[in-house]
């Protein structure tokens, strides 16, 4: 009896035992990170410090700290979580705060039906049959607006080919403004199977075929092609000029393993959390700026700054890859000698002003047509062949001074050159041109100025120069204060035709645009850090007609870099796990 009641008190302790230890494990079930969820999480500092600034409270949850608070008064009962031994719950501060940032779905649909149950929550298709569509008629009619007072619009395009195959065109138009200031519109961007004809198709809806003054595009065969089909005046992108030349010199056998032995060092460490986590210690001992290694090579521009970061990097490189750890896990990955990092060197020192010119032409604010002979020409000296560069030096300067000669050679792209940087105050006097070639722009610019004109007069436009002529006139009457002549009746018959004094000639409008042109060259040049458009916008009045002929030049872009820009954007909607109609409006 005494042993089955031993028995028994054991068994018991025993359960005992184990019920305790199972709650030992229970109270150990919430992970010790959500244990110190309260002391260092991310929202319950965030939500209370944002409070404490309406303004970034605003912009990171898109309403006020009132509107927050009042919302939490009406969902809190609902949002609250018992703290259990398997959870901690959430405070409905901080739930509503996640579902405010990251939009969850159905944390916005209970939301939203806990405020206002008789809401309804736009579907998908309300917004891809309705709501956009609206919206792209908006824009629209903004853009047909803004550019129904442009006389003349140049246009940039290119075609781009998504992840998914499909093409797609954009076409973007600029212009200068009456206040001289250069607008940009991207007119569509849509896919289309046409062989060459979207951007025609484009500019005839929105009635702009007629206004055009150039077509601006790579040297693609079909953009080259739609530019004939359209019969646009067609100018062949710079900063894609640029880069063929550049790659002509990275061909090179020399630079091209050069690239190659920087290449795989960059991906060793893209793809090595070892050596990454080192290279970050190693820059911090050696006091060297916190950069990752660039690997990316798709354009020349790329290949330059992998080269660029690999040089400043490189003392923590050579750290890393001779310390035990990284050796271990990667031995034949090794740095470069002294002979390549003095290659990379003399490579980036050659491609810097490639480089430069790249950047100076990808500016839309300011007129960039205007710069591409003057840069050009600069390019082609800088590639001159120098008694101290080295072979490497030697070679890439050969190979893109070789391909920058065979660009622009057509007499009409050389005449639109010439003209724009006439046309800009700072390049007026075209040093950079021979006498012949200098003497040829500008009477090219005074024939199109005076045939402008004659067409404006033919067309019942007021005189440019007509106002200025009154408001002088005006002026020295105001001075000399004439005296009243004695009427007779010769006056009302032949007054008009003669006069006291000697009888001045009526100027032609090809007169008057010479006399615009010798007044307009006799100004002194302007500096290079001054803004051209807001000097012809102070000088209109003085050089009408070269003014309207200027707005027409210096608004045609010298690259299709705002086009490119689009796709750059595209890019990041058009994904291979997205299913989209090709004949889905991108853009506006």
């Amino acid at each position: 009896m005494v042993r089955t009641v031993d028995r028994r008190k054991a068994i018991a302790l025993r359960m005992l035992l184990r019920r305790l230890h199972k709650r030992m494990r229970r109270r150990l079930s919430i992970h010790p990170i959500n244990q110190r969820r309260i002391q260092f999480g991310a929202y319950y500092h965030l939500v209370a410090e944002l409070h404490l600034d309406s303004d970034r409270h605003l912009n990171y949850f898109r309403m006020t700290a009132n509107q927050m608070d009042h919302i939490l008064s009406l969902i809190a009962a609902n949002q609250t979580r018992q703290t259990t031994n398997y959870r901690m719950g959430i405070e409905p501060k901080q739930r509503l705060a996640v579902t405010l940032r990251i939009s969850n779905l159905t944390g916005f649909r209970f939301l939203l039906h806990t405020i206002e149950p008789r809401y309804r929550i736009p579907s998908r298709g309300f917004f891809t049959d309705s709501a956009i569509p609206d919206l792209y008629n908006e824009a629209k009619s903004r853009v047909m607006e803004s550019m129904q007072d442009a006389s003349q619009v140049a246009i940039t395009s290119d075609s781009w080919t998504s992840i998914a195959t499909d093409s797609y065109v954009t076409v973007t138009a600029h212009y200068a403004g009456d206040d001289w200031q250069l607008k940009s519109h991207v007119l569509q961007t849509r896919g289309f199977n046409e062989s060459h004809t979207g951007v025609q198709n484009v500019l005839a809806e929105r009635k702009l075929t007629n206004k055009i003054t150039a077509l601006v595009t790579d040297n693609a065969a079909n953009m080259v092609v739609a530019a004939q089909v359209g019969r646009f005046t067609h100018i062949r992108c710079f900063a894609h000029t640029l880069n063929l030349a550049s790659q002509s010199a990275l061909k090179l056998s020399a630079v091209s393993r050069l690239l190659g032995r920087i290449q795989r060092i960059s991906c060793f460490f893209h793809r090595s959390t070892t050596a990454n986590h080192i290279l970050q210690e190693k820059q911090k001992l050696l006091g060297l700026p916190c950069h990752k290694i660039k690997t990316d090579v798709c354009r020349w521009n790329s290949a330059c700054e992998m080269m660029e970061r690999y040089l400043e990097q490189q003392p923590a490189i050579c750290a890393n890859l001779l310390s035990p750890e990284v050796r271990r896990s990667e031995s034949d990955v090794s740095t470069l000698c002294e002979a390549d990092v003095s290659n990379a060197e003399d490579a980036v020192t050659a491609l810097k002003p490639m480089k430069d010119a790249t950047v100076l032409m990808s500016a839309e604010s300011q007129p960039t047509r205007s710069l591409i002979v003057p840069l050009i020409t600069q390019l082609i000296q800088n590639m001159m062949i120098s008694a101290g560069d080295s072979p490497m030096i030697k070679d890439i300067k050969h190979a893109i001074k070789e391909d920058l000669q065979k660009r622009y050679t057509s007499e009409d792209e050389k005449r639109i050159l010439h003209m724009a940087s006439a046309l800009d105050p700072r390049f007026k006097g075209l040093p950079f041109l021979t006498d012949a070639q200098r003497l040829e722009a500008y009477n090219h610019v005074t024939s199109e100025a005076a045939l402008q004109e004659s067409v404006n007069v033919d067309s019942g436009e007021e005189d440019p120069g007509k106002n200025l002529e009154a408001e002088e006139l005006s002026e020295e009457q105001i001075v000399s204060h004439p005296k009243k002549r004695a009427s007779s009746l010769l006056v009302s018959p032949l007054g008009k035709a003669f006069s006291d004094g000697e009888v001045q000639p009526k100027k032609t409008a090809h007169d008057r645009a010479k006399d615009d042109m010798k007044r307009y060259c006799s100004e002194p040049p302007l500096s290079l850090t001054e803004d051209p458009l807001k000097w012809w916008h102070i000088h209109e009045a003085i050089f009408p007609l070269l003014a309207k002929l200027a707005q027409k030049y210096l608004s045609i872009r010298g690259t299709s870099v705002s086009a490119e820009r689009v796709f750059s954007t595209a890019g990041n909607v058009i994904t291979a796990k997205r299913s989209i109609n090709m004949w889905t409006v991108l853009c506006f």
